[in-house]
């Protein structure tokens, strides 16, 4: 076997490896596309030429809908709702796995405050947060659905729009000791780590 034949086979694993993130458009397409690529250049090198043009209609239809994805016009809404009320509780027994893992087991029953996110008319994810002391809001949940994970729903909620917040009065929002999961989406959305090196936060 040939240096060569390794790209059919990194090709392979870049098609399997997209499927697994079919539930977010961007990464499923991208990673789709490379291994696109990847094929279509080894079939061309062993003259598969149907191989080939199967590998060209994917990658035009990837792109066609990553062209599509950035074009579409999202649109975001929020809901205050309260944390005891039923649909609240329906969405986090639904979600419930993920969001012990991000949040702990008691997350809801120590909100006071929490809003469903919308996107393009769809619950996208939920917030449940107390205030502690004035203008500051501690968030207790921050979630958003898989196939929202791009950090879209956090950056216009948490930087384009504030207006939800500063209704409120709130211009200073933490969260205390998030799991190591969720670090990297706060770091991306403009937490920083506080005098606490337990607490994150951000001025909004």
């Amino acid at each position: 076997m040939s240096y060569f034949d390794f790209l059919g086979y990194i090709s392979i694993l870049f098609f399997v490896f997209s499927f697994f993130l079919k539930k977010t458009v961007v990464k499923f397409h991208a990673i789709n596309t490379i291994g696109c690529v990847c094929l279509g250049i080894y079939s061309f090198k062993i003259k598969l030429l149907p191989i080939v043009l199967f590998c060209f209609i994917m990658i035009t239809f990837n792109l066609c809908n990553l062209i599509k994805h950035f074009r579409d016009k999202i649109s975001f809404d929020i809901l205050p709702i309260k944390p005891n009320e039923e649909i609240c509780l329906f969405y986090y027994k639904k979600n419930k796995k993920t969001l012990d893992e991000l949040f702990g087991t008691d997350a809801i029953s120590e909100a006071t405050n929490a809003a469903f996110i919308f996107r393009n008319n769809d619950i996208a994810g939920l917030i449940a947060y107390v205030i502690p002391e004035t203008g500051t809001a501690r968030l207790i949940i921050d979630f958003v659905s898989q196939k929202y994970r791009d950090c879209a729903t956090g950056r216009y909620f948490f930087n384009q729009d504030v207006s939800f917040w500063h209704s409120q009065g709130i211009e200073r929002l933490e969260i205390y000791a998030p799991s190591a999961k969720h670090i990297g989406y706060l770091e991306k959305i403009g937490f920083k780590q506080g005098n606490d090196p337990a607490t994150w936060e951000k001025t909004i």
